[in-house]
């Protein structure tokens, strides 16, 4: 898959939002279909640097939590190839930064989806 990348960027993690510790890539394949991918933590911690494509993303929030207001990162656990307890935290960081997710609560890692 040829992905085109159109913006590099860095953002905090979901325990640490201030602190910038994430660099992360949006890309796009074809003529439209938007991927995300994380490529450098800076405090260490193993992580994928796979492609994850915007519709594979809004599909599984809407298997995994249908009716709900607010769900997990860790659905997203499944999106992966390469397994690592920082994938699905990591990418739920960068789609709450870029406006794919909102928090539900301020005062809970919890979120649920919005439509851009």
């Amino acid at each position: 898959m040829n992905i085109r990348l159109i913006k590099i960027a860095e953002c905090g993690k979901l325990t640490a939002p201030k602190s910038i510790s994430l660099t992360y890539n949006i890309g796009v394949a074809g003529s439209s279909k938007i991927h995300f991918r994380v490529t450098d933590n800076k405090t260490g911690g193993l992580l994928s640097t796979e492609w994850i494509a915007l519709d594979a993303i809004l599909d599984t929030v809407k298997t995994a939590a249908p009716d709900a207001t607010s769900f997990s990162a860790l659905i997203f656990d499944r999106l992966f190839s390469f397994r690592s307890a920082n994938n699905a935290r990591f990418h739920f960081a960068t789609l709450l930064v870029e406006g794919v997710l909102q928090r539900y609560k301020e005062t809970k890692p919890n979120t649920k989806p919005t439509a851009k």
